[in-house]
């Protein structure tokens, strides 16, 4: 080999010869020499960025996107690719807002995500799958439009559909195969019945159960305003009580109810002079000032569609209360009419005047004390002179003490009573005389021209009133007046009836014979128990037909008749058939507009 030269352009040159073209320079160990190369290979590398690589054989790795890092993947072909840079711990990104390369990606291995990480598609998930959270600080609230799932936090797994409010996913901490299984028949169509069908009931899945079909619905029995439908023993028409009555729950009756009196609810207390107006109809006034009036409407009051307008006026002051009949009369007279203290007076009206039905008042001197005590106070010089004693002082005797009469002697029975000089009660050595005087159990009465009727057409009802008779009477037989006759052949019965409820006197007679013909009729008692005299005392008067069409109408009390028992549909066994005895009325129903037939007792 010659020594080497430097050449301007060509650079450093070995002299001697150059050696055959892909020939190496050699080292000899002593020397060198040109000859084959051996153990190199080409470059694979193209293009920028490219990297000489390995896998079975030499291979070129490109070089990969901005911002990707050479990532160790012994699943790539050359042992590494290029990938997200993660956080830069073993096995993480090193970005929080990497944006992958479209199309699928594949990421193993533990990945740490500091910040929200967006999916443009869907994130399938392959194996099992878990999520830890500690839950936000602020509650979740629903997406703007979208769905959102999460945990709260109150650590709670909650959803919002659609941007709808928040709420806590369902769970189940137990099989749930019965639920599916119950939630499965729940979707299925039911079972129905076929068309015209109804359905006993439903099973468990919703399932029509026992069909049938229906009969005809029973029709209505109400014809008139207020009426109602009730029950007895059947579907039955109850016509409205009178203004300001009230229905009242009475199990002796064959509805179970009545129209009452409404008792202490309906009284309004006055302390001055008052007017009275149609507004106060069936109203109880209670007046407790000194020396008042209580003036009737000029106008006489129209009252209600079914009883005429009456009021209760009450006096319980120490001076006297003046009822002024205002510019018409009362009882026939122009003068006023005065109560007492406790008395009491019912006034009502015919449509043109007044009239009135008085109670008792106490004496002057005469007091209940708040023990229940009756107290006398001297007045004057003629009162009785006490038991024992020269007369009375300016004092009050009350109790058993003092008295201001005694019994004295055996009595007879069924005698008088009377006193002696001494204001004791003695026996009279005389029996009671009865009246031979007409009797009129209840006042009021309509005109000819209305029909009415006290016979209730309801299966198994009678009319059960009360009414008291204040001396000893005889009668042998009563008048009535018959407005609308009766052609049939239902039988008509009215029962004079005992406190205790026994039937003493009775008239029971078909249609045809107690209604054939229109006009004034008598009815001739027959005796169930006792005599025809009638004691002094508490009676009650039972009207009942089996009559259920076509009745007959009466002239009755014209819805004035104050009564302290008045029950239109007391239950019996049969209509038109008065039974022996009845369950006497414990209380009272009191009614101060009952429809009773008019009827006169005569010897």
């Amino acid at each position: 080999m010659q020594a080497p030269t430097i050449n301007a352009t060509t650079g450093f040159q070995v002299g001697g010869s150059y050696g055959a073209s892909g020939q190496c320079l050699i080292s000899t160990g002593s020397g060198s020499s040109w000859g084959a190369c051996s153990g190199g290979a080409s470059s694979p590398l193209t293009t920028k960025g490219d990297l000489f690589g390995f896998g079975s054989a030499n291979a070129r790795i490109p070089v990969g996107t901005d911002g990707q890092c050479l990532v160790a993947d012994s699943t790539n072909a050359v042992g590494m690719k290029w990938g997200s840079c993660g956080t830069g711990t073993a096995g993480g990104a090193l970005d929080s807002a990497v944006v992958h390369n479209t199309g699928t990606e594949t990421v193993g291995g533990d990945k740490t995500f500091t910040a929200n990480v967006t999916v443009q598609g869907a994130m399938l998930v392959a194996g099992s799958w878990q999520v830890e959270s500690t839950g936000p600080t602020t509650p979740m609230t629903g997406g703007a439009g979208d769905s959102k799932v999460g945990f709260d936090s109150d650590g709670k797994l909650k959803v919002s559909e659609n941007g709808a409010a928040v709420t806590e996913v369902a769970k189940v901490s137990s099989s749930i195969t019965g639920n599916a299984a119950t939630a499965t028949s729940f979707a299925s169509a039911p079972t129905k019945c076929s068309a015209g069908q109804a359905a006993a009931g439903v099973d468990a899945s919703g399932n029509a159960q026992g069909c049938f079909t229906p009969s005809g619905g029973t029709s209505s029995p109400l014809t008139t305003k207020g009426d109602l439908w009730v029950y007895g023993t059947a579907d039955s028409r109850m016509a409205v009580g009178g203004n300001r009555s009230c229905l009242v729950a009475n199990s002796s009756n064959g509805y179970g109810m009545v129209w009452a009196f409404c008792g202490t609810g309906s009284s309004t207390t006055k302390t001055a002079n008052y007017t009275l107006t149609a507004a106060d109809d069936k109203l109880l006034f209670i007046f407790t000032g000194s020396n008042l009036t209580a003036t009737l409407p000029a106008a006489i009051p129209s009252g209600s569609a079914v009883s005429a307008w009456s009021v209760t006026l009450e006096n319980t002051s120490a001076t006297p209360l003046t009822v002024s009949p205002n510019v018409l009369t009362l009882d026939g007279s122009a003068a006023s009419l005065t109560l007492n203290q406790y008395q009491s007076a019912t006034i009502y009206t015919d449509g043109a005047n007044y009239f009135s039905q008085r109670g008792m008042g106490v004496p002057p001197g005469v007091d209940v004390n708040a023990s229940g005590q009756v107290t006398v106070t001297h007045l004057a010089s003629a009162l009785p002179v006490a038991q024992g004693g020269t007369g009375f002082t300016d004092t009050t005797y009350q109790g058993n003490t003092h008295k201001v009469a005694t019994a004295s002697g055996t009595f007879a029975s069924g005698n008088l009573r009377a006193s002696d000089a001494n204001g004791n009660e003695v026996d009279a050595g005389v029996a009671p005389t009865a009246s031979n005087v007409p009797f009129i159990p209840f006042n009021g009465y309509n005109t000819a021209s209305t029909p009415n009727t006290p016979f209730s057409t309801s299966a198994n009802v009678g009319g059960l009133y009360g009414f008291i008779i204040p001396y000893t009477i005889t009668t042998s037989k009563f008048a009535y007046r018959v407005n609308t006759a009766d052609p049939g052949s239902a039988n008509y019965g009215v029962g004079i009836y005992n406190s205790s409820g026994t039937l003493l006197l009775s008239y029971s007679v078909p249609a045809t014979t107690f209604a054939a013909s229109t006009g004034i009729k008598s009815g001739t008692w027959t005796v169930n128990s006792g005599t025809t005299t009638l004691a002094p005392g508490k009676y009650y008067v039972m009207f009942t037909s089996g009559c259920t069409a076509s009745c007959a109408n009466f002239t009755v009390s014209g819805s004035t008749a104050a009564t302290f028992y008045s029950n239109s549909a007391f239950s019996i066994a049969a209509g038109g058939s008065l039974p022996a005895t009845i369950s006497a009325p414990t209380g009272y129903l009191e009614s101060f507009g009952a429809q009773v037939l008019s009827m006169v007792f005569e010897p």
